[in-house]
């Protein structure tokens, strides 16, 4: 999902204009026109308008927006009426329900709502995310946002509401949520764009992103596996802990249930109070994990054409190659697939008591978020003190000292803040080389460009 920032396809967050792409056809949309007629329907179910606050359809206002690949995104303004007294000093607020069309992401379709509030109440800006795709799991989306804010502080959306059918106006899966104010820091066309911050920011910045990846790694489960939503317990929402499936580009693979039975194949609930035993069990191992997955799409492979044993040997010699690794770890934390590695997802605002300062508003694209073993998401954010626009950043040269003072004093302020723990795990070979070979156990070498990566 690609971070957004609110405003209108025509003109980026700078000011600048921008070439207007729509992405109606290329995903088979409904036009935004006519989209927007929808959102207007759902609108006056989730909000209707009452004598005494909140706009009538006849003078709601549409604006189009940039769209994402996988999402169709409306925005909704919703304004309220100003007293008489109340207009002598400050400016009449917003009256419409405004939608706006905007830049979207590779899995949802995103619209922009500003729905009136109460007199005395700001509007509430809102996004609205609809999965491009059918087979989009659009229920863990919204579970592990819920999941985040309920167990974290790290500021992430709040799901206002979410309907997973297609009984509603849109005819289509939806969830609507609040949005994140500020830009994100990695489009250059926008005003919080890293390269272009004072040193003063980029410090405050690195402190508080280290602060975040700490919180993330102070909540941890017995086994990796992916987050879902359980039942509700006196008003407060349960989650569960499902092993990884192993999903090609054919969909999910069915196995043999030989092995169902194996503890870190089991499906478990979510307890924040777990804490790991002083005798951990060889399944909780990062080591475990890492070669009981490489057997899994070996035994996969060899259903599907046994005749490939004499010719594919890769997952045996990822094995082997864990074999060789020490210390992996035991303990799982929660993990953020696209969040170290760069600040795409990292959305900042300036500081509304210091504007020579800047403050981290949000945390985007919770949707590839799981359990992992520690050093998955301990991969050193190099953009921070080695930014790099051309290429990715090579974790062979992390420990590298930087050529300017700036630049140390950015990676000096990281590293004191994660702690050594945290970099025990981040600049070690070894633990390289894992973060890489853990892509593969979970995802498989499903090309022959993942099979050459893994020799």
């Amino acid at each position: 999902m690609t971070a957004y920032c609110g405003q209108r396809d025509e003109i980026n967050c700078s000011g600048c204009t921008i070439p207007s792409r729509t992405s109606t056809e290329e995903y088979s949309h409904t036009p935004f026109d006519q989209f927007s007629l929808q959102v207007k329907e759902l609108r006056s179910l989730l909000w209707p308008p009452t004598p005494s606050s909140g706009p009538s359809l006849s003078r709601s206002r549409t604006e189009r927006l940039l769209g994402g690949p996988r999402n169709r995104i409306a925005g909704v303004l919703n304004r309220s009426k100003s007293t008489r007294s109340r207009a002598k000093l400050l400016p009449p607020p917003p009256r419409d329900f405004v939608i706006e069309r905007l830049r979207g992401g590779g899995y949802n379709r995103v619209i922009g709502i500003t729905v009136p509030q109460s007199e005395n109440k700001d509007p509430a800006k809102l996004i609205l995310r609809v999965p491009r795709f059918a087979d989009s799991q659009h229920e863990l989306e919204v579970a592990v946002l819920r999941f985040v804010r309920q167990h974290t502080s790290i500021p992430v959306p709040e799901v206002k509401f979410v309907d997973f059918t297609s009984n509603n106006p849109l005819k289509q899966r939806y969830a609507i949520q609040s949005r994140i104010s500020g830009c994100d820091l990695q489009t250059d066309s926008k005003p919080m764009w890293y390269p272009n911050l004072s040193h003063g920011q980029k410090c405050t910045m690195t402190k508080e992103f280290a602060e975040l990846l700490l919180e993330l790694q102070s909540v941890r489960h017995p086994y990796p596996g992916r987050i879902e939503a359980a039942s509700v317990d006196d008003g407060i929402q349960k989650f569960i802990v499902r092993p990884f499936e192993l999903e090609t580009i054919f969909g999910r693979q069915s196995e043999t249930d030989l092995y169902r039975d194996r503890e870190f194949l089991q499906v478990r609930p979510f307890d924040p109070d777990w804490e790991p035993p002083a005798a951990k069990p060889i399944e909780q191992g990062a080591y475990y994990f890492m070669c009981a997955q490489f057997g899994r799409w070996r035994a996969l492979e060899l259903l599907s054409d046994p005749f490939l044993i004499a010719f594919r040997d890769h997952h045996d010699r990822l094995a082997k190659a864990t074999d060789q690794m020490s210390g992996l770890g035991y303990e799982t934390y929660l993990y953020h697939l696209d969040f170290n590695t760069a600040p795409r997802n990292i959305m900042a605002d300036f500081d509304k008591d210091n504007p020579d300062d800047l403050e981290i508003t949000g945390i985007l694209d919770w949707d590839s978020t799981t359990f992992a073993p520690r050093f998955v998401g301990c991969a050193p954010p190099m953009w921070i003190w080695a930014w790099n626009s051309e290429e990715d950043e090579d974790e062979r040269h992390a420990e590298d000292i930087p050529p300017t003072p700036e630049q140390q004093e950015l990676k000096r302020i990281f590293e004191e803040t994660v702690g050594f723990d945290f970099l025990y795990f981040a600049y070690q070979e070894e633990f390289r080389l894992a973060r890489e070979m853990f892509r593969f156990a979970l995802y498989g070498t499903g090309s022959q460009t993942d099979v050459q990566e893994a020799e």
